[in-house]
């Protein structure tokens, strides 16, 4: 593959000369105007062009989405600069190295370091179907948005309804792994005053990439936005929405058994489809204009829910079986604002913002008694039949939030402006959390040893006060060119946690497990970010050039580490300051009117600057090997280039090519006895190249369109994540990135 990398790096700048050249002659020869399209964005909880907003904003369309075949959050947050998702929720993004407040294995609620947003809705629904764009905000966002969003914002906007056309769209993708991708909207004008614009998704997988026995999923999606607007002033949209999906467990997962070999079937598992997971969400959103400024309110009520399931599975020399139930999980959210128009020498943004979630699940595992298949592959040997007891327990909490804010600009001359931020947040923990275990349990079973339960609860309540601010300054050059700096603080709270230590005594007849419980402490963690950079455009807006540098000062880290040598872990939470260095720079340059090139790259120092001896477990450096924080890359870059072909009759062909560029990093951190055993050469990554294909064709209408796709051309392969073991480098977990994959998708739209 270093043979392929080098064939792209020589043709990156063979690529680039030739544009020069074209870009030489087209400044000698046409005189045509074009520009950039200007893109609006919300970031700021206003409307503004992107090249005004004085922060490090990127934005996707939806529609270059539904082009290039990406559904999925680590998709869609490919190629923006420091930013790195491995799933596809919130806890699963990075920016700028800060990533969810560290947790266990099971652990409830962990607060997210991301913000994702979905229509102006924390945590909303329906953010993969029917998408205007996607807005990345990178850095704290403390001030607008609260203890969600220490390293960034990701949010998405879905398509509103018309009031003056009727109209909609189908697209249907299909793909690599039995994908079928489906989704639609249709808007229709109900009279002169209200409007409605329905929309739905059906995505399913028939196997995963390397899964061929298993890792099918299927999903449903639908939304219904109703518009009122009676008058120019008042506009009211009601949501409902539905999602529901599920999908399977077990078949086979990779291990590595060198550190660059992968066993893409080393562990294999009987396969069974999960519980269903059910989603409900209704909003009401109401936004009034005055003369001069205009109020907003959104209010959202999301509930979900999973069947109850029933698993068999084995770990280790046992064979599990596992029931689990998650009967309700309820989120309330509630956001009013009035925000005064943008002109004159002094705007001004009032708010507050209420949130809650009250969750909860329990799970209960039983042991197959007798000595077990160490290959892992026996299958139930009775089917129905639980065993011994082994462990289980019940975690309920409730996070409650309330937020005032206020952001205020002042225009100190025609170029200086100052941008103050304050935020007051009230935040309330509570956990509740009851673990049982059989104190006789055996790694075999315990045939001959009746059931000795042990119960162990904590229950606490953790209140918080916070005051975030920010204080930022905006000098404009000119019209088009912007230079600013910043400084801006966010935090995240703390949680209540249940620990286990295991302590195995060596008793040759029993291997006895004996289990001992302590609450985790969870502290809240803190930042303060300094930012500087400019926006600008030259040439008419046909070539933009943004970039920043930052540093961040990050108190009381929490790494959650397992300090046991034992198969049950023992957790401990580590704190540790961090800083974090970069620098990122993001470049469109529209060549001619027909060929566009888009350039990014990004660097990160992000380290422990102070390893402290922990009172209770002693040296930190002895869980906490690695000086840098892992799972973050130094340095990325990323290039595009499209040109679209017109034809005659006014249809157009638009070929594309990516490439994406990271440098090696390490997927995790590793204790000193993992160290020892040699588990760092199977948790680093090198460096690789990415490169995508795709082309589009519209009609000369725009009703039609097709697209096709080809991702990861080269099938460069990749670990996206690692769970090293404790003793060994046997069987070491490991998480494939993407391989190539392909797909085709049909767009009519009417």
């Amino acid at each position: 593959m270093r043979g392929t990398n080098r064939i792209l790096f020589t043709l990156i700048p063979a690529l680039g000369f030739i544009l020069g050249h074209t870009i030489s002659l087209y400044a000698q020869a046409d005189t045509e105007e074009f520009t950039l399209e200007e893109i609006t964005v919300t970031a700021e909880k206003r409307a503004e062009n992107i090249q005004d907003v004085a922060a490090s904003v990127s934005v996707v369309s939806g529609e270059s989405l539904i082009e290039m075949g990406k559904i999925t959050t680590t998709q869609i947050l490919e190629g923006i600069p420091n930013v790195r998702a491995t799933g596809n929720n919130a806890n699963s993004i990075t920016i700028r190295a800060l990533r969810a407040h560290a947790g266990t294995p099971g652990s409830g609620a962990v607060p997210a370091s991301t913000a994702m947003y979905t229509d102006e809705v924390y945590d909303g629904m329906g953010g993969g179907y029917d998408i205007g764009r996607v807005e990345v905000l990178r850095g704290p966002q403390g001030t607008l948005y609260g203890r969600s969003a220490l390293g960034g914002v990701v949010a998405t906007y879905t398509n509103e309804p018309n009031l003056n056309e009727f109209g909609g769209y189908i697209t249907g993708e299909f793909g690599k792994a039995g994908l079928q991708n489906y989704q639609g909207a249709l808007n229709a004008p109900l009279g002169a005053k209200f409007a409605l614009r329905a929309a739905g998704q059906y995505l399913s997988r028939g196997e995963g990439y390397f899964n061929p026995d298993g890792g099918a999923s299927k999903s449903k999606a639908g939304r219904v936005k109703l518009l009122y607007q009676p008058s120019e002033e008042l506009q009211v949209i009601l949501t409902g929405q539905y999602a529901d999906s599920k999908s399977q467990s077990g078949g086979t997962s990779a291990i590595l058994t060198t550190p660059t070999k992968i066993n893409y079937s080393g562990k294999v598992q009987d396969v069974d489809w999960r519980p269903l997971s059910k989603k409900t969400q209704g909003t009401l959103k109401v936004n009034y204009d005055f003369f001069e400024s205009s109020l907003t309110y959104i209010g959202s009520f999301k509930l979900e829910e999973t069947d109850p399931n029933f698993s068999y599975t084995i770990q280790g020399v046992q064979h599990q079986h596992e029931t689990g139930d998650t009967p309700g999980n309820k989120t309330h959210t509630e956001e009013i604002r009035w925000t005064s128009d943008q002109e004159g020498n002094w705007t001004w943004l009032l708010g507050s913002s209420y949130y809650s979630y009250d969750y909860g699940n329990t799970s209960d595992v039983w042991v197959d008694k007798g000595f077990t298949d160490r290959t892992g592959t026996t299958e139930d040997p009775d089917p129905g039949v639980v065993g011994a007891y082994s462990h289980g327990g019940d975690r309920t909490g409730l996070i409650k939030q309330l937020g005032i804010f206020t952001e205020e600009t002042f225009a100190v001359t025609d170029k200086l402006q100052i941008t103050a931020g304050l935020r007051y947040d009230k935040t309330e923990v509570s956990g509740h959390e009851i673990a049982t275990m059989n104190m006789n349990m055996t790694i075999y079973g315990n045939e001959t040893q009746p059931n000795d339960i042990k119960l162990f609860e904590v229950k606490d309540t953790l209140k918080y006060n916070n005051i975030t601010w920010k204080l930022r300054f905006e000098y404009n050059l000119t019209q088009d060119n912007l230079l600013y700096a910043s400084a801006s603080t966010g935090f995240l709270p703390g949680d209540v946690r249940i620990n286990t230590k295991a302590v195995i005594s060596f008793d040759p007849a029993f291997h006895v497990v004996r289990i001992d419980f302590s609450p985790l402490p969870m502290d809240e963690e803190k930042v303060i970010a300094y930012e500087a950079g400019s926006k600008n455009q030259f040439f008419n807006n046909r070539l933009q050039i943004n970039g920043a540098i930052f540093y961040y000062d990050y108190e009381e880290y929490r790494n959650v580490a397992n300090i046991s040598p034992f198969q049950m872990p023992t957790w401990a939470t580590l704190n540790t300051p961090l800083s974090m260095t970069g620098a990122e720079i993001d470049t469109t340059w529209l060549i001619t009117q027909n060929d566009k090139m888009s350039f990014s790259a990004g660097y990160l120092d992000a380290k422990i600057t102070d390893f402290p001896i922990d009172p209770f477990y002693g040296d930190t450096r002895d869980y906490l090997v690695f000086e840098r924080i892992e799972n973050n890359p130094q340095k990325t870059a990323n290039i595009s280039y499209d040109h679209a072909f017109l034809f005659a009759d006014e249809s157009s062909l638009v070929p594309r090519i990516s490439a994406r560029w990271q440098s090696g990093m390490y997927l995790s951190n590793l204790t000193r006895q993992q160290y020892d055993v040699g588990l760092a050469p199977y948790v680093w990554q090198d460096s690789y190249t990415i490169a995508d294909l795709g082309v589009t064709w519209t009609s000369s209408n725009g009703m039609y369109s097709a697209s096709g796709y080809i991702r990861n051309l080269f099938d460069t392969e990749y670990k996206n994540g690692v769970s090293p073991g404790t003793t060994s480098t046997a069987n070491t977990d490991v998480t494939v990135g993407d391989p190539r994959v392909w797909g085709l998708n049909l767009t009519i739209r009417f």
